[in-house]
């Protein structure tokens, strides 16, 4: 088993267990739409019946998130896929639209954050169809490990990254196209429905001094 199937078969086995089916029979894992909404592309994530996304099953796939400021593509961290199918999954298989993938080291620096996770190939800013960005936050933040969440209401998304040595949380009241406005006070953020208002206002960004922020990351 590769990596990737690894992984996904983690992120997936608990709900195949509790699935009720016939002894023979192998659950059929649904198909996720991935939506682009800066290239207005599509990319399907179907897992093959043993919940494995492989590397066949992800032909396209460092295309599809490239940076679509410069069209450079990168390899893409495996958890990463993984991780948007089961969110997805969890949501009632709903459409994941991704607002920023893989971002090419000049667009990084240009936006203020030269050690971005997406110049790694290991983030992803999107939102599902119809799930309150709150409730998409809060269980990032409960269901895995190792990854950094930050949480963006004034743009529109949730970031996350994965391939942590710790998980980090963090909040930017930036609106698209503004510096990143991170809140005066993470520890009451971190408090259910503090950072539930998208007019809360956040200082002038600064440069991060441990784990919790991802950076600057603003909507593209």
């Amino acid at each position: 088993m590769d990596r990737l199937a690894f992984v996904l078969a983690l992120a997936l086995g608990a709900a195949a267990a509790a699935a009720p089916r016939r002894a023979t029979q192998r659950p059929t894992w649904p198909a996720i739409t991935l939506e682009h909404l800066s290239t207005h592309e599509r990319f399907v994530l179907r897992p093959d019946p043993g919940g494995h996304l492989g590397a066949r099953r992800l032909r396209g796939l460092t295309r599809f998130l490239r940076c679509h400021h410069t069209g450079q593509i990168h390899a893409i961290a495996a958890r990463l896929p993984a991780v948007l199918y089961a969110v997805a999954h969890h949501f009632g298989d709903r459409a994941v639209e991704v607002i920023a993938g893989y971002r090419a080291p000049r667009i990084a620096r240009e936006k203020g954050n030269p050690k971005s996770h997406h110049k790694e190939g290991r983030a992803c800013d999107f939102r599902i169809d119809g799930v309150p960005l709150p409730t998409l936050r809060d269980y990032l933040r409960r269901s895995f490990g190792g990854i950094g969440v930050g949480y963006y209401p004034n743009a529109g998304f949730v970031h996350v990254d994965v391939g942590r040595k710790k998980r980090g949380f963090w909040t930017d009241y930036s609106s698209p196209g503004e510096k990143a406005r991170y809140t005066e006070d993470p520890p009451a953020d971190e408090r259910p429905n503090r950072a539930d208002e998208p007019s809360l206002p956040g200082p002038p960004a600064q440069a991060p001094t441990d784990e919790r922020h991802e950076g600057q990351d603003e909507q593209d």
